[in-house]
């Protein structure tokens, strides 16, 4: 079960939308293939759209780990991918979960 939350809020960035939309479509497979290939080594990972619903991110991503080094790492690679150019962070809460 894992013992800490990491929240982050990321915005697209307008140079993204002015991309071709097959380059676009590419950015975004890779991305998924990414989160995909995280969660089935580390857990606990959930992406959420925000879009319509919150004007200062477009995702939510919402990852459980048993140790910080895990959440680290989680970012560290996710730097590594193409589509992070286009993306700007929000915010980025973490959380013990010393209520459970």
């Amino acid at each position: 079960m894992p013992r800490l939350w990491g929240f982050s809020l990321y915005r697209l960035l307008p140079e993204f939308r002015r991309l071709e939309a097959e380059h676009q479509e590419h950015l975004k497979e890779e991305f998924a293939q990414f989160l995909a290939r995280w969660q089935e080594k580390e857990g606990f990972l959930r992406v959420y759209s925000l879009v319509g619903l919150s004007p200062e991110a477009d995702f939510l991503l919402w990852q459980g780990a048993s140790h910080l080094k895990a959440l680290q790492a989680l970012r560290r690679e996710m730097h590594r991918t193409r589509l992070m150019g286009f993306l700007e962070p929000v915010a980025l809460y973490l959380d013990r979960g010393e209520g459970e």
